[in-house]
């Protein structure tokens, strides 16, 4: 019986360090703040540069609802931007409070000719404060293709017909840029269709490949016609 008691004491005590030793740790977790990577200003705007084609060529495509998650989106990133570069805060705070309202009305009555309007003030605001940072080389254009796999890898004329005024790609013009890297051959193998051909392009732009932005429609139009 002694030896029992002994033993039921010995287990008490034992549990007892073990809990003590789990609330601790506990405690000392809550105690030290999270580890965040520290923000970078380029890296930011860079971002917003990426959302900024997509916001386009979402509206061009008609996929509103994308477009108006990359206007949310380049707002968040832009005031972080002003919070990290006093510099270009001015700059920055009249932009979102100027430019952004009339992008987001844009998008919401999905009026194409309100929607290009109010992006050309948003690039040229942009651009403005590009080159009262001293950046003006920065200088944005309006984008013709975006890298998004949620879009298409060509820009489309609105009803997702090609840009008529964009010349049809010539068989010379596509074998000279895929034969950089690798033989004509490989491309006629390719077991590819419709718009996985414009994704393939994306890939290989990305890589280097010499595609003009407002051709990637034509070139995989020709391609495509190869498994014709």
């Amino acid at each position: 019986m002694q030896k029992s008691m002994r033993t039921s004491r010995s287990a008490i005590v034992l549990l007892s360090t073990v809990i003590g030793l789990l609330t601790f740790s506990i405690a000392s977790g809550c105690n030290t703040p999270p580890q965040v990577a520290p923000v970078d200003y380029s890296s930011l705007m860079r971002d917003v540069g990426e959302r900024y084609k997509d916001l386009y060529v979402a509206a061009q495509q008609e996929k509103w609802e994308f477009a108006d998650f990359q206007a949310k989106k380049i707002r968040v990133l832009m005031s972080r931007a002003a919070a990290i570069h006093p510099a270009s805060a001015r700059d920055t705070n009249n932009f979102i409070q100027e430019a952004y309202p009339g992008i987001i009305d844009a998008i919401s009555s999905r009026d194409h000719e309100q929607f290009e309007a109010e992006y050309g003030s948003f690039a040229t605001m942009c651009n403005t404060c590009h080159v009262a940072q001293n950046v003006g080389y920065l200088s944005l254009t309006i984008p013709t293709m975006s890298d998004s796999p949620i879009l298409d890898a060509g820009l489309l004329a609105v009803g997702g017909e090609a840009d008529p005024t964009v010349e049809p790609a010539t068989e010379e013009e596509v074998k000279g840029a895929c034969t950089v890297c690798h033989t004509f051959d490989r491309v006629e193998q390719a077991a590819y269709e419709g718009d996985a051909w414009k994704d393939l392009i994306g890939r290989m732009v990305n890589k280097g490949a010499a595609v003009p932005e407002d051709k990637v429609e034509s070139y995989a139009a020709f391609l495509d016609s190869l498994g014709g």
